[in-house]
């Protein structure tokens, strides 16, 4: 959050986040349940995306669309807020998620309709 200050380094609040491309929350169908999801002109721009649980944790009963968040050291605009919990074994508890807009990764998600070996 700006203007957090931690003793050290190791007590700074660390959060798992995915680079995505603009399409990444209609592809897989995660709703959006605030804001929007990203945009050609996000890979610009410092926007992020956040789950319903961080946005709930860092502000609680208020409104994260539009908060700003630092991220690598650089603040972020909080563009949306999205229902998603992560990949996680059963009985895991949920956890914090923040998506940043961009091209790091090395799978690609795609939606066919119909048979997809075809």
């Amino acid at each position: 959050m700006p203007g957090e200050q931690f003793a050290n380094e190791k007590d700074a609040r660390r959060v798992k986040q995915n680079g995505v491309s603009p399409g990444f929350f209609e592809t897989l169908r995660i709703p959006l349940l605030r804001g929007r999801g990203f945009t050609g002109q996000d890979l610009q721009d410092r926007a992020v995306v956040v789950n319903e649980i961080l946005a709930e944790q860092l502000w609680p009963k208020q409104e994260a669309v539009g908060q700003t968040v630092i991220v690598d050291d650089k603040p972020c605009e909080v563009v949306g807020v999205a229902r998603y919990n992560n990949f996680r074994r059963s009985g895991e508890p949920d956890e914090a998620f923040i998506f940043r807009v961009g091209f790091a990764g090395n799978r690609m998600l795609v939606r066919s309709q119909g048979d997809p070996r075809a």
